[in-house]
């Protein structure tokens, strides 16, 4: 047997793939034709032979290429605050951002949970937007394994909005190859108000109404107890009144109002002297 003949001149072009030139043999003098000339073809038993390796081999590649990628499943439990997931709008979608110009966008399934699979050895930032709910959001890490194998290991922690990348929250689990985890609703999104009713506690707690209380208590309270005083005791708040600073300012502000600038300005107070 003899491989690429140079007789035929087709084997030997470098623009065919290696898949058609290893069909290119010599077997006991006869060409064996390449798939892409079927017409021309005589299949043998060692053309067959070949084309069954070939596609065991780039099976087991294509395999072996998928078994090696990791895979990440984050589902979304039932709980007290979202009871059953199911009822979560179609518009639901996780947004997984690695490198730059890596993102993956995946919408949400029937059965409540995100799928990512044939991730890349790399460090993302899981995100989950929802209509009317928010969620925490993730770190996903994708890293070789200790040994020697093709395996890779991903792991997820909780992550903060505004801090530093490697400030990590609590662990959501790791696994070899794939990982399941859930996430659960941290709190639900309000986009409305409901308008407050009259309350009568906050009116009374109110600055101004505490201040024009007091007013209305000294105003109409203060004779009352005046009147109900004992003599002792009125002549010393009577004292106390005319020594106070407050009487001092009224006495003071009366004179300003009585003083006559006219009578002052043309000499009275000098005739009054005299």
């Amino acid at each position: 047997m003899q491989l690429w003949p140079e007789n035929t001149g087709r084997a030997s072009d470098s623009s065919w793939p290696v898949y058609a030139k290893l069909k290119w043999l010599l077997v006991d003098g006869d060409i064996i034709e390449s798939l892409f000339h079927p017409q021309h073809e005589r299949r043998t038993g060692l053309s067959v032979l070949i084309d069954m390796i070939l596609q065991t081999s780039l099976s087991l590649l294509v395999g072996a290429a998928l078994a090696s990628a990791a895979s990440l499943t984050v589902s979304i439990p039932s709980t007290q605050l979202l009871p059953n997931p199911a009822t979560l709008p179609p518009s639901t979608h996780a947004v997984l951002l690695g490198p730059p110009g890596v993102r993956y966008d995946v919408p949400i399934r029937r059965d409540n949970t995100f799928i990512f699979p044939d991730l890349a050895e790399a460090s993302y930032l899981l995100t989950i937007h929802s209509r009317d709910y928010f969620f925490n959001p993730l770190r996903v890490d994708v890293t070789k394994a200790g040994d020697e194998s093709q395996q890779e290991t991903i792991e997820a922690w909780q992550t903060f909005r505004g801090n530093e990348w490697g400030n990590k929250g609590s662990s959501y689990g790791s696994g070899i190859d794939s990982l399941v985890t859930e996430v659960k609703p941290a709190m639900h999104k309000a986009f409305y108000q409901a308008r407050g009713g009259f309350n009568i506690l906050d009116f009374l707690k109110s600055p101004m109404i505490l201040i024009g209380l007091f007013s209305v208590v000294m105003i109409f309270g203060m004779p009352y107890l005046l009147e109900n005083m004992d003599p002792e005791t009125k002549a010393e708040f009577e004292e106390m009144q005319k020594t106070s600073p407050l009487t001092e300012a009224q006495n003071s502000a009366s004179q300003l109002q009585n003083f006559d600038l006219a009578g002052w300005l043309a000499g009275g107070s000098k005739d009054s002297k005299r």
